[in-house]
């Protein structure tokens, strides 16, 4: 068996007495397609975020190729967010630009991505 791509380890997370995430365990390997399902206000954007940094686990760790994210060094954290991007639920795109340059806009600004 591989290395998982990304590993959540019995991730919790709370906001005041509300536990949105309870000792999750997931993996996801290279190549794989995951889809995140739930009701609304279940934890799917809690989860999404923590693999962006927006929120830490209160307990748990959340790791990148075997490297838990919360032990990176700054450059080792600036390179894992070159590798991952991140588009906001509800449509919030900007409506000046087409889908295909929404998405493309963060790796715009990276000279190693070429972009038709």
């Amino acid at each position: 068996m591989t290395e998982p791509l990304i590993e959540f380890k019995n991730v919790t997370k709370r906001f005041g007495d509300r536990t949105i995430l309870d000792r999750v365990n997931l993996k996801i390997y290279e190549g794989e397609v995951a889809t995140i399902i739930g009701k609304s206000g279940s934890g799917k954007s809690v989860l999404l975020k923590q693999l962006t940094g927006l929120l830490k686990p209160d307990e748990g760790d959340v790791f990148f190729r075997g490297q838990p994210l919360a032990g990176m060094r700054r450059k080792e954290w600036h390179a894992y967010l070159g590798q991952i991007s991140y588009m906001f639920q509800h449509n919030a795109l900007f409506d000046s630009l087409s889908v295909f340059d929404n998405v493309a806009l963060p790796l715009r600004g990276k000279a190693r991505y070429r972009l038709l």
